[in-house]
């Protein structure tokens, strides 16, 4: 952790690689509902971050377009569905995403409902979870943290040989 108290892990990026996000900032959403997303984190070939509402966690995952398309290939590779349940899907699942357009300071602006369903107001917690960023309130956060994870973590990445 930095000085700060801000976690100031880095990792390489390759133009051709998937964008791999991790570690956590904490940052403030402004009173017009602007957030700064940290440079280390920001990519020139996204213009934008697509927020979608996480169905599992009282967070707000923000996925680059790369992140869309995936999830797109995945629902397409899908046998266990009909093509009317994955169009269904597809559109329902789609249309929560909303666009959060970057701009030249590198923020982003949190769509109102979303601002109202997550309460975000001043400080948030910005998590690196891989393959995307999720926005969390510090006390959702501190909850999330403090939750008896960490053995299962623990055992799992033990398992994977990390």
């Amino acid at each position: 952790m930095g000085a700060s108290g801000e976690d100031s892990s880095t990792m390489v990026q390759h133009d051709d690689s998937p964008r791999i996000y991790n570690g956590h900032e904490s940052r403030v959403v402004d009173e017009k509902n602007r957030l700064n997303i940290p440079a280390r984190w920001r990519d020139a070939r996204y213009a934008e971050l697509h927020a979608l509402p996480d169905s599992n966690n009282p967070c707000l995952k923000l996925l680059n377009a790369d992140e869309l398309r995936r999830m797109k290939r995945t629902l397409d590779d899908s046998k266990d569905f009909t093509p009317a349940q994955k169009k269904m899907f597809q559109r329902r699942w789609f249309s929560r995403a909303m666009p959060c357009p970057l701009d030249k300071q590198g923020r982003i602006v949190v769509p109102t409902e979303l601002q109202e369903r997550y309460k975000f107001s001043g400080e948030v917690v910005i998590v690196g979870a891989c393959e995307c960023l999720e926005l969390w309130r510090p006390e959702d956060w501190v909850e999330e943290q403090s939750q008896d994870a960490d053995a299962t973590v623990d055992s799992m990445a033990e398992s994977l040989g990390f």
